[in-house]
């Protein structure tokens, strides 16, 4: 009957709506990001890198990993466009092990880099570069 169909016809349209806007990215203006990432002045293997909005910039958070030195966020993924902090994490493996047996990590990138971070960056509309030349002292 007319009921039950809108029961199953209604939410099918919603999910449909709603998958179709997940693939092509959002309205937010955003930025493409990318650049190189140095500790003590060597390439920072492997890690990942968060711009988070601040200075009243509106938006989600955009995050991106970091391989060979490098990071590089699409505009469909990068952060709006506005002032961001910026965090950076890498974490390693101490070759050490817990009472339970799984292996012991360490974050090697410092805290004035991540948890406590004093990174700034603006992002503009379309392609930006910034370089990030980190020191463990």
């Amino acid at each position: 009957t007319l009921r039950r169909d809108c029961c199953y016809t209604l939410p099918a349209i919603l999910l449909a709506l709603t998958v179709a806007g997940c693939g092509e990215g959002d309205s937010l203006n955003r930025g493409a990001i990318s650049g190189r990432v140095t500790l003590d002045g060597q390439p920072l293997e492997t890690g990942s890198i968060s711009f988070w909005p601040t200075d009243g910039t509106q938006g989600p958070m955009a995050t991106g990993p970091i391989a060979a030195g490098q990071y590089s966020l699409e505009s469909k993924v990068g952060p709006v466009v506005g002032k961001h902090s910026v965090k950076i994490e890498a974490i390693r493996d101490t070759g050490k092990k817990n009472d339970g047996g799984s292996p012991i990590t360490e974050q090697i990138v410092p805290p004035q880099y991540n948890a406590q971070t004093t990174l700034k960056v603006e992002i503009k509309q379309g392609e930006n570069t910034q370089d990030f030349e980190l020191k463990s002292r």
